[in-house]
């Protein structure tokens, strides 16, 4: 009788069963900076402080690079032309500060600030006739300085009209300085009109605040004038 030989198929060995994932009882914190948002203007104006910063420290080459950068961004910024100019000067670049106001006022005839820088720069160079190019103007409010310096170089040059002018914003801006009153009446008195100079003479008297020998020279000159 044969005999069967009964064979066991051998099971499959089961997979190893990988362990699960240690978790991290302390994990690192990723911190994303969110890069924050400045408008335009905001930028701008921190370029500028930057470049106000290296130019107070003396680090002039590196501040005129911030300065063109400003006006390449906004050619009217108004302070930063002005500094750059400054630093130019200060380099002793006169034609190159003078160029840069400029071309400033060609497209901005009416910024104050660079006629100023200029008008004192050709003033230190003693070129009055230069300066009084920078403020032979008419500009609507403009500073105390102004007038002042215009009214000084115009009556230097004989430019009696132009003094007048000044004069007379002068007396505006602060009426009880004799001062003023006494600069509007020479000037009128060099131009010939002698009645008009003869009310702001004795408004300067009045006003007083002048040396003695002012206020003999103005008292002699309304009698003269009446004559």
């Amino acid at each position: 009788m044969p005999v069967t030989v009964q064979t066991k198929t051998a099971e499959p060995k089961a997979k190893p069963i990988a362990p699960a994932p240690k978790s991290n009882p302390n994990p690192e914190l990723t911190i994303v900076k969110s890069s924050e948002k400045y408008s335009p203007e905001q930028r701008l104006e921190q370029l500028m402080t930057k470049a106000q910063s290296s130019f107070d420290k003396g680090y002039v080459t590196e501040a005129v690079e911030k300065l063109n950068k400003v006006l390449s961004i906004s050619d009217g910024h108004v302070e930063a032309r002005n500094l750059l100019a400054v630093a130019w000067y200060g380099r002793g670049e006169l034609q190159q500060a003078v160029s840069i106001l400029n071309d400033g006022l060609s497209k901005y005839p009416n910024v104050e600030l660079w006629r100023m820088t200029a008008a004192k720069i050709y003033f230190k160079e003693n070129n009055i006739k230069g300066a009084f190019s920078y403020l032979d103007i008419e500009l609507s409010n403009a500073t105390l300085e102004f007038y002042s310096m215009k009214a000084s170089i115009a009556r230097k040059l004989e430019r009696y009209e132009s003094a007048e002018s000044a004069y007379l914003m002068l007396t505006r801006l602060q009426p009880e300085l004799g001062n003023w009153w006494l600069g509007h009446a020479i000037s009128l008195d060099s131009q010939g009109k002698f009645d008009a100079a003869i009310l702001s003479y004795q408004t300067a008297a009045a006003k007083g605040g002048m040396l003695r020998s002012t206020m003999d020279f103005v008292e002699n000159r309304i009698q003269e004038l009446k004559q």
